[in-house]
């Protein structure tokens, strides 16, 4: 489970006013990473990512990506699998950029807070959600 869910439950079943502000973040990888496909695809050639840092960084990258273990992964040569996941993300990020992740950010009150705070910590979480176009959900 991520955050986005469970913070909620723990919210719900603690009794606690909680307020969601949703954002989308980008996680950016190099102008180069095209050119690393065939190097992150064929595990005999890892050792090439030792002395190249823009490389290795793209790399633990998608690993961030792939929420598996990496030699599960590697193995899988299904759509979740890292070959295609690679083709996915080279293509999402050739088309916009960076691969787009919608988030929450969460305000939790103490099981303390009075009604005026839990008034006006709403307010400020609507006019933030209306006001900044960081906090809509989208993404490729």
């Amino acid at each position: 489970l991520s955050m986005d869910h469970l913070i909620p439950r723990l919210c719900d079943k603690l009794g606690l006013t909680y307020f969601e502000i949703p954002f989308v973040s980008g996680l950016y990888f190099s102008k180069n990473l095209k050119s690393y496909v065939d190097i992150f695809k064929d595990i005999n050639r890892y050792d090439e990512l030792k002395h190249n840092h823009e490389a290795l960084q793209d790399f633990y990258r998608l690993l961030f990506t792939v929420h598996r273990p990496l030699g599960e992964s590697y193995s899988d040569r299904s759509l979740r699998g890292w070959h295609n996941l690679v083709d996915l993300v080279v293509n999402v990020v050739e088309t916009h950029g960076c691969l787009k992740t919608p988030s929450s950010m969460y305000v939790v009150l103490s099981g303390k807070a009075s009604p005026e705070l839990k008034y006006k910590v709403d307010r400020a979480v609507k006019s933030t959600i209306e006001n900044n176009a960081c906090c809509t959900r989208g993404g490729p």
